[in-house]
């Protein structure tokens, strides 16, 4: 082999190696790059895991559609939306053990009871009372004391609630007394309710800030145990009041499962996720008997 021919056949040589040194360079750099990206999407799947609630599930509600909401190992709502029916504006539930329902106040005035249970109502749940949202005094409902002769004397099966504005334990023991108190000469076999409520974000007081401004939910949830604890203790039947948003956000469920939920929601089907027995589905309900507007409510078990 003549030089000039070595020469060129090491120069041809060396070409073809700085070509496959660059070929071999741009896969492993596409290599590392590949790895590089693929280690930050996985890291950044398992930040997102690791930080997200472990207490929170992801839902599709009837009404809002995807949503966030608290997780608890308690009993769904597995109500069927085609045994639901409406007549004259009146709901009811294909199940032997479904009931309609009222419940009244003094907000509704003279109540012709018969007329009531004509209209094809079984129960009344009657509110006994209420604590002040400004001066937090315990008062009757004027209209209590009618509502529980008239609806019993109908025939109705009577339950009772209490409009709760308890900010310590100690204010929730004395309503419990108070209610325990007041249904005393009377045949309740219904549930007793506490309805607790939280101020809403467009409500005022004329006379100064609403007394439940700082009541945490872990608060609310505390109230509605001990109530509930009170009631049950006397042997009578409790329940608690909540709607949607206190029912996912004020409310520990998994505290108060024992206890039965009375669920309010003014929609044509309800949507909580979790079990319920009462349903408060209108505040805008028509019965013959009551002349005002009259919330109307299904209970889906028998309680006596």
């Amino acid at each position: 082999m003549s030089r000039l021919s070595y020469i060129w056949k090491s120069k041809k040589y060396r070409k073809k190696r700085n070509h496959f040194l660059i070929l071999l360079s741009s896969v492993l750099i596409a290599a590392i790059l590949l790895t590089i990206l693929l280690h930050s999407c996985t890291a950044k799947q398992e930040t997102w895991t690791a930080s997200a609630p472990t207490n929170e599930m992801l839902i599709n509600d009837k009404y809002e559609g995807k949503k966030l909401i608290p997780k608890y190992d308690i009993k769904k709502n597995i109500y069927q939306d085609s045994k639901f029916s409406t007549k004259s504006g009146i709901k009811s539930y294909a199940d032997k053990n479904a009931f309609k329902g009222v419940d009244v106040s003094a907000w509704q005035g003279n109540i012709n009871w018969k007329k009531v249970k004509k209209a094809g109502i079984d129960f009344a749940m009657i509110r006994v009372g209420y604590r002040g949202q400004v001066q937090g005094s315990i008062c009757e409902d004027t209209k209590y004391e009618q509502n529980m002769k008239g609806a019993l004397s109908a025939g109705l099966k009577v339950g009772v609630y209490f409009y709760s504005q308890a900010v310590t334990k100690s204010e929730t023991e004395e309503e419990a007394a108070y209610v325990l108190k007041k249904i005393a000469p009377y045949k309740v076999t219904w549930p007793i309710a506490f309805d607790w409520e939280a101020k809403s974000d467009n409500e005022t007081a004329s006379s100064g800030s609403l007394r439940t401004q700082t009541v945490t939910p872990e608060d609310a949830s505390a109230f509605a145990k001990v109530f509930c604890e009170d009631i049950k203790a006397a042997g009578y039947q409790p329940c608690f009041y909540t709607n949607k948003n206190m029912g996912y956000t004020a409310f520990d469920l998994k505290l108060l499962e024992e206890y039965p939920m009375w669920y309010a929601e003014y929609k044509n089907l309800p949507s909580f996720y979790y079990h319920f027995d009462l349903w408060q589905y209108t505040s805008k309900g028509k019965i013959d008997g009551i002349n005002n507007l009259v919330d109307l409510n299904i209970s889906f078990r028998k309680f006596d």
